[in-house]
């Protein structure tokens, strides 16, 4: 995920083209990188089971 993240942000153009080609919206992907952020945040932090499990959710059906 922090690669994913990582992509996002500093290789926006390629990853902008990729949402393009698969008809996602471009505008997504800054947002998508926060909440990537956030459920890395929720994983290493260890403080809610519930929310860790959520984050691993989250995890599992992001693209």
């Amino acid at each position: 995920m922090l690669i994913s993240i990582s992509l996002y942000i500093l290789k926006h153009e390629m990853v902008s083209k990729t949402f393009t080609h698969l008809g996602f919206p471009t505008f997504l992907i800054y947002p998508l990188a926060l909440a990537k952020l956030l459920g890395l945040i929720a994983i290493l932090s260890k403080k809610s089971a519930l929310l860790k499990e959520w984050a691993y959710a989250g995890f599992s059906s992001t693209f």
